[in-house]
């Protein structure tokens, strides 16, 4: 309730805002962009440190903590698992990745999906390793940019409407389309527990 109420807040005052300002929409967004990335960078090791509290189980959230890549997911499929190792399979003194030998065994492809596997540390760590993170960047910054063009022409209010319709398609047009389509290898592939 608290994260809507303030999300609500921020809505309406940035709106007020941008409307009593002559600039254009550009330099308005600029300047917000350059204040949300400042307070980024100076959140970013408050962000680790809380990743690596007490009685956190992912203590991989703090960037300087060695994790395993490129693929994440798939190196945590093959990797050791040990009260010390709070990384999920990576020494925190030597940076080595640490497979499970016994669950490997003789596979072939187990073993060469280990090779592939490193250790690495950093707030940039893994960005490399698929093309879909950047398409995902890309939405996210479209989707920033067009919100932003919405609320300076019009309102927030809109805004929040626009937000509704895309959830009005996908429960009323999406869902019952899909739901009918035989998707036998999308179910047969997820059946199994989320790694998380």
């Amino acid at each position: 309730i608290a994260s809507a109420t303030t999300s609500c807040l921020m809505s309406l005052v940035m709106e007020k805002l941008t409307k009593g300002d002559d600039s254009e929409f550009i330099v308005q967004k600029v300047r917000l962009d350059f204040g949300s990335l400042l307070f980024s960078l100076l959140f970013l090791p408050i962000m680790g440190w809380m990743g690596t509290m007490p009685g956190n189980p992912r203590q991989d959230l703090a960037y300087w903590i060695y994790r395993p890549g490129p693929d994440y997911w798939s190196c945590m499929g093959v990797a050791a698992h040990n009260v010390d190792n709070t990384a999920r399979g990576c020494d925190q003194e030597t940076g080595e990745f640490m497979v499970d030998w016994a669950l490997v065994a003789n596979s072939t492809a187990l073993r060469q999906q280990a090779e592939s596997c490193i250790c690495g540390s950093g707030v940039l760590l893994g960005w490399g390793s698929n093309w879909l993170i950047y398409v995902a960047l890309l939405a996210v910054v479209f989707h920033s940019w067009i919100t932003g063009v919405l609320v300076y022409r019009f309102s927030s209010v809109d805004r929040a409407i626009a937000d509704g319709i895309p959830v009005l398609l996908i429960y009323f047009l999406l869902d019952p389309l899909f739901s009918r389509v035989p998707l036998h290898v999308f179910a047969t592939a997820y059946a199994a527990s989320l790694p998380w």
